[in-house]
């Protein structure tokens, strides 16, 4: 497979780290919540198998702003379609779930896109369908970090 550049550099680091920090307290809420579904990675996954999977959202928005459309607005070059719009979602969004190893775009009836946003780290239980994409029945998020006491 490849990584798109765009979408993969900047970022990752980040979004790795906030991965490994969170991912105990997730285990501990999937366990809590399906008991009996076997975690796998990315790579793993197989068609038609119930699964969850755990990684970071990353959020594939056409209408996000480039920072070059603001730059060709003020030497005076035409404008993309994002840049001239005053919304940045649209019908076009998808969201992908990525691990350490690999990217599954996440589709279904429980993934409601307008209100997912990129660098939530969570689990998704469901299970890959044809065309490769993972179809999510449900959602898992990390539990909450132990507080201490004032």
């Amino acid at each position: 497979f490849c990584l798109d550049k765009r979408i993969y550099g900047q970022y990752f680091q980040l979004y790795f780290q906030r991965l490994m920090l969170l991912q105990p307290r997730l285990l501990e809420s999937v366990a809590a919540t399906w008991p009996n579904v076997r975690v796998v990675k990315v790579l793993d996954l197989k068609e038609g198998e119930d699964c969850v999977v755990l990684g970071t959202l990353y959020k594939g928005m056409k209408l996000k702003p480039i920072i070059l459309d603001e730059y060709t607005k003020e030497v005076g070059l035409a404008a993309s379609e994002a840049a001239l719009s005053n919304k940045f979602i649209s019908a076009d969004d998808s969201i992908v779930l990525e691990d350490e190893g690999a990217r599954v775009k996440l589709v279904g009836g429980a993934i409601d896109v307008a209100h997912l946003v990129t660098g939530v780290v969570l689990a998704a239980k469901g299970r890959v369908v044809t065309g490769g994409d993972f179809e999510v029945d449900q959602l898992c998020y990390p539990n909450a970090a132990p507080q201490r006491p004032v």
